[in-house]
């Protein structure tokens, strides 16, 4: 049955004012740091509201279906598929034309109104595959393990190691550790043994060592994240501009339009930094509130996850909270220079077509969670009698034949 959700009538309502106010917020933020460099000034704005509009329309339409009927209608594959293809597609043009790269990687594919990223797509892909292979396996009485002999288990694990190892190949470290993450999140959060955790948690740690060592810029980030004034000229500028741009922006924050940041000084200031921008022109007050925003979400999310009765239900909403909640609190944190800087948004204030379109989708998934599970308590709250006539009514009209 529905419950109040602090000052919200549910978690549903929560997060629908919350995602609204956060794009308002979004919208500003990519307004204040664009428009001096354009001819017009309205011009990523514009865009950005573009993409927010063909973004809710397809977290819409995710949310119209239900999570339920897009995994049980079999699409995870299919959609699987797609998303290896495409990826193969910006891998035959990183080779083919260098001119599709963007700041040294190739990760887009350019249309007509916006640029796509098939690497944003897999996460979404991984989420929901891992829902319906886990819960197919729990409903089969088998116990999720690495030693099982369960064919979808291992086209899963293998999945997700392909997405990752075609993503690291763009090159996006950030964005394949994202993916390889979540599903084993999801393994995790469906029953893994103690002992196996141990073993998976060891071999994380060694995998993200290797692949430091592999590629000399990765171990130049870690080593210029430690300490970014070591090349403030140089490697270690993003970090050096980004902290700057935030201890400028002092308690209230600079005028908006003078704040240095804009001009030039802080790159990426529409996009992986927005936040730092944000806090450059609204201070710590500013930044305390928005994040007392995202920590309410965080928590609306958090509140349909644990409610969720049915596992599949538990699955999905756990990853979509781990991606779109996960991500922004990573942004925030590799902003400030608590963690090295990997290219994650922030979730609705990043300005990113393909971005956005993933964040509405997880949207929409965890409030068809949220739907399903209400309905199903309401199910679960009527007398016998009553079930019993529903279950008339629905036969007569053939639906039970």
């Amino acid at each position: 049955m529905k419950k109040r959700f602090l000052i919200w009538d549910s978690p549903k309502q929560a997060i629908i004012m919350l995602v609204v106010v956060l794009l308002i917020i979004g919208s500003i933020n990519v307004f204040s740091a664009t428009y001096i460099d354009c001819t017009d000034p309205l011009e990523y704005f514009k865009k950005y509201w573009l993409n927010v509009v063909v973004s809710t329309f397809f977290g819409a339409l995710a949310y119209a279906m239900g999570y339920k009927r897009i995994i049980n209608n079999g699409w995870i594959r299919e959609l699987s598929l797609l998303g290896i293809l495409l990826m193969l597609v910006v891998l035959f043009f990183k080779r083919h034309d260098p001119g599709w790269a963007i700041n040294g990687a190739v990760r887009w594919i350019p249309l007509p109104f916006m640029s796509l990223q098939p690497s944003e797509f897999a996460k979404i892909e991984v989420i929901l595959l891992a829902a319906y292979v886990l819960d197919r396996m729990r409903r089969q009485q088998q116990v999720v393990s690495f030693f099982t002999h369960n064919a979808e288990f291992w086209k899963l694990i293998g999945t997700t190691l392909l997405f990752s190892g075609l993503v690291l190949k763009q090159p996006d470290m950030g964005t394949a550790s994202i993916i390889f993450g979540l599903t084993f999140l999801m393994v995790i959060m469906a029953g893994l043994p103690r002992k196996q955790l141990v073993l998976l948690l060891g071999s994380v740690a060694g995998l993200a060592a290797c692949l430091a060592l592999a590629a000399p810029y990765r171990l130049q980030r870690l080593k210029y994240w430690l300490d970014p004034w070591l090349d403030a000229g140089g490697a270690g500028y993003q970090g050096v501009q980004s902290q700057l741009a935030i201890g400028s922006g002092g308690f209230w924050g600079s005028n908006w339009d003078y704040a240095a940041s804009k001009y030039f000084h802080l790159p990426e200031a529409h996009t992986d930094f927005a936040f730092a921008f944000f806090c450059h022109e609204n201070g710590l007050l500013g930044a305390a509130l928005l994040i007392l925003i995202f920590m309410l979400l965080a928590w609306a999310f958090v509140a349909i996850t644990l409610n969720a009765k049915d596992l599949r239900a538990f699955l999905v909403s756990a990853g979509v909270t781990f991606l779109v909640i996960g991500q922004s609190f990573v942004n925030m944190a590799m902003v400030c220079g608590n963690m090295p800087i990997i290219g994650v948004p922030l979730a609705f204030i990043s300005y990113g077509g393909t971005f956005m379109l993933v964040n509405m989708v997880c949207v929409g998934l965890i409030l068809s969670v949220y739907d399903e599970e209400e309905r199903e308590a309401e199910i679960a709250a009527q007398s016998p009698d009553t079930r019993r006539e529903d279950l008339r009514v629905v036969r007569g009209r053939g639906y039970g034949r």
